[in-house]
């Protein structure tokens, strides 16, 4: 939790009359007379006065409560709350962050709480709003000033619901209505080029409320094309996010709604591209099946459109999901028809990234000189567009050749070569994997502590970035390790959470074999030694 205070110590008053800040040149009707509603009511509460301010969107209600704080300057003193993170109890969170930061100056007070929706999930139960409901009457002894709660719309709706005695309290209910402009500024932030996978969790989960406050915004009002155009596209930012925190039942719930609007706009491009992450979410969760179908689908429409990179990506798609299920030939043929046309194309970012993987395809066939020609073929084009993510990538796929023949010394080289990339570029997952890979270098080695630092160095950058798979992986080499040194309670204990995360993420594959080792585990640990 962390808390923020402002205190008012201006002289003067604009007495109602709202200011425009520098960083907005208009507010709409509506929402001003929201803003003179909540002063007022500031201005004329005594003692505890519950007022419950509804605002989706999480830059919009910074905005609007530093308006407010222009508004009453010199009359109140204003403090503030943030919670960074779900609370049981509201009221003994609140308090006890006042009370580590001290009451500053005297006078009429107000305090405003953000951030409670992090206890109030969609669905499920809030243990945060039972606890309202029991403690209710202490909040007046307290909090004797007014205490303004500001909530997405959901979160309001669930606490009127769920909280009915809390609820009761309240003296009234402020609405601000969604901002278009601040909507479209917070499109343009949150969705342009947004691939998260280096950003920290605390990032991510910023990026997170954003764009959920935006699909609030979105699902309350009138929309009409554009509008759904820009509904979707947020949509399915929002599950690849969802995707990448490894939470794929509700990625799969966002793309699927998403790809209905596209449907019902006839927006086929678009339609094309949710499939295409639908299916990589199916593939990503064991389903090849429903990933093949997915892709095809994807693919119909692509070439229906004449749309020949997105026909050429598709194709490679499929080509990774042959590969994946042990179809070599059919993933070679598919993969040299998608490099033709990026090839025809000039599409020499798609022709690197196939050329990459034909080369782990030979690689995976044992055919090791053509990997390397691949590769090298790969990591040029790279170099010649100054790709540096590209080249990271086909370094780190050159290492992953070079330890797979043997050769350990030049396989470091080209890791810690591959792990430099990836630090300058601040891409953290990228980082971890190499990292990953080293401690698998280091365990083939002989060298257990370098490769117990190592592994644990990457499991500590999965965790930060909330990326479940990575972690999960992570978990099955120390795992691998611990039973190598023969530590097998320690070796239980991590493949049991690996295997656990495993079922979340519904990779069933990867769960049945953390189960099979948790099992071998068990009878090590019960034979005597």
């Amino acid at each position: 939790m962390q808390k923020i205070m402002y205190s008012s110590d201006r002289n003067g008053s604009l007495a109602g009359d709202l200011k425009s800040p520098p960083w907005r040149a208009d507010i709409s009707a509506e929402n001003r007379e929201v803003l003179l509603q909540i002063s007022a009511f500031i201005r004329l509460a005594e003692g505890f006065r519950l007022g419950l301010v509804k605002c989706n969107q999480p830059v919009q209600r910074r905005q609007m409560a530093d308006l407010l704080k222009e508004m009453l300057v010199g009359e109140v003193q204003i403090q503030e709350v943030d919670l960074k993170e779900p609370v049981d109890d509201l009221r003994a969170a609140v308090g006890q962050l006042l009370t580590e930061g001290g009451q500053t100056g005297t006078g009429k007070r107000v305090l405003m709480v953000f951030g409670f929706e992090q206890s109030i999930p969609s669905e499920g139960s809030v243990p945060a709003l039972e606890g309202l409901n029991l403690s209710r009457d202490l909040f007046p002894c307290d909090f004797p000033f007014p205490f303004l709660l500001w909530l997405p719309d959901y979160a309001l709706t669930r606490l009127a619901r769920e909280a009915p005695d809390f609820w009761g309290w309240r003296s009234g209910v402020f609405e601000f209505v969604p901002d278009r402009m601040l909507m479209t500024t917070m499109e343009s932030a949150t969705i342009t080029g947004m691939y998260p996978e280096g950003l920290s969790l605390e990032k991510k989960k910023e990026r997170l409320a954003s764009l959920e406050g935006l699909v609030w915004d979105y699902s309350e009002m009138k929309r009409g094309e554009r509008e759904n155009r820009s509904y979707a596209a947020v949509l399915d930012r929002l599950a690849y996010l969802r995707f990448q925190l490894g939470d794929y039942p509700e990625s799969r719930r966002l793309y699927n709604e998403s790809l209905k609007i596209w449907q019902d706009l006839g927006e086929r491009s678009g339609e094309a591209r949710t499939l295409h992450a639908l299916g990589s979410l199916a593939e990503a969760s064991g389903d090849y099946p429903e990933a093949r179908r997915l892709y095809n689908e994807s693919l119909k429409i692509s070439q229906d459109q004449g749309d020949r990179r997105g026909e050429a990506r598709r194709l490679h798609a499929l080509g990774s999901l042959a590969k994946a299920s042990g179809d070599y030939p059919e993933a070679r043929r598919l993969y040299n028809e998608s490099l033709k046309i990026s090839q025809d194309q000039g599409d020499r970012r798609g022709e690197a990234r196939t050329l990459r993987d034909l080369a782990m395809l030979a690689q995976a066939s044992g055919d090791y000189l053509e990997a390397r020609r691949l590769f090298n073929e790969s990591l040029k084009i790279r170099q010649e567009l100054v790709d540096r993510s590209g080249v990271f990538q086909t370094l780190h796929a050159l290492g992953s050749l070079a330890e797979a023949s043997g050769g350990y010394p030049e396989a470091r080289r080209l890791y810690n070569e591959s792990l430099k990339i990836s630090q300058d570029l601040g891409e953290r997952s990228d980082e971890a994997r190499t990292l990953h890979n080293l401690g698998s270098l280091a365990q083939a080695s002989g060298d257990c502590s370098e490769a117990r630092r190592l592994y644990n160095e990457s499991l500590k950058i999965f965790q930060d970035l909330g990326e479940r798979r990575g972690e999960a992986l992570s978990l099955t080499k120390l795992a691998s390790l611990e039973e190598e040194q023969n530590d097998i309670k320690a070796a239980i204990d991590h493949i049991t959470q690996a295997e656990a995360i495993f079922k979340l993420l519904g990779a069933g594959h990867h769960a049945e074999e953390a189960r099979i080792q948790k099992e071998r585990l068990g009878r090590r640990l019960g034979r005597p030694s």
